[in-house]
């Protein structure tokens, strides 16, 4: 039995990596003091298709694995804590797609 990373799963953990070392090193100090949430950099996350994840795609989404949402996770907690840990709580709201 194979153990490691399927294909899809290692490019969707790049796309996340690549998203947070882009967007929350700028924003992520003033959302701790301020404690505000980046409603811009969600709604680009929502463009790339890193918001509603494990939605089925006949619903317009992914439809990805749990394993496929938690290497997104565990991205986004890696480059900031605080904005991994907004993301966690955003992802499984009942409004998090209606903000998209």
């Amino acid at each position: 039995m194979y153990f490691g990373l399927t294909e899809k799963e290692i490019e969707i953990r790049k796309k996340a990596r690549e998203f947070a070392e882009a967007e929350f090193p700028a924003v992520a100090r003033k959302c701790d003091q301020n404690k505000e949430f980046p409603m811009d950099i969600w709604k680009k996350a929502c463009q790339r298709g890193l918001v509603g994840m494990s939605v089925e795609e006949k619903y317009g989404r992914a439809g990805c694995s749990w394993i496929e949402c938690a290497l997104v996770m565990e991205e986004l907690w890696r480059v900031d804590p605080g904005c991994g840990t907004m993301w966690s709580v955003m992802i499984y709201s009942r409004d998090s797609l209606n903000l998209c």
